[in-house]
């Protein structure tokens, strides 16, 4: 009885030690961004399938989705932020990982640029845990607010 006793008050200290541990660590959403403006023929591949759709206006795009322009043709993304990105004509982006905590509104966002050239003004990000990645085949660039272009 005893024994039983002990296993108890040891397995509800380790408990209230480990709680706010669970608490302290952002719990993150998958969060979307929408198509805002099309020129031209500009393409949009699911996460997991091989076709490849035509975008339209208001279109929702979600982490793992990627965006084909193809020539003469340029899109504009709107992030749930309300950060803005331009992708020009003969480029490929996906969206690596876009999602925010909604604890303390902090936000991880990473884009993959193949081919072409994106154009950003990214809203100045909120909390310290907050990541805005953009890479490409040479190169990564951490951003944490501003307007760039790759």
């Amino acid at each position: 009885m005893k024994k039983r006793y002990y296993s108890y008050i040891a397995i509800l200290s380790a408990l209230f030690v480990l709680w706010p541990l669970k608490l302290s660590q952002g719990e993150y959403r998958p969060t979307e961004a929408r198509i805002n403006f099309l020129k031209g023929p500009v393409n949009i591949q699911r996460v997991a399938t091989e076709a490849w759709r035509p975008a339209f206006i208001k279109m929702s795009l979600y982490t793992g989705d990627k965006v084909r322009c193809q020539e003469l043709a340029e899109t504009e993304i709107i992030l749930n932020d309300g950060s803005i990105l331009k992708l020009r004509d003969n480029s490929l982006m996906e969206i690596e990982l876009m999602e925010r905590d909604k604890k303390d509104r902090a936000a991880r966002t990473a884009l993959k640029v193949y081919q072409g050239k994106l154009l950003g003004s990214i809203k100045k990000l909120a909390g310290k845990s907050s990541k805005f990645t953009v890479s490409t085949p040479t190169a990564v660039a951490g951003i944490r607010g501003t307007v760039f272009g790759v």
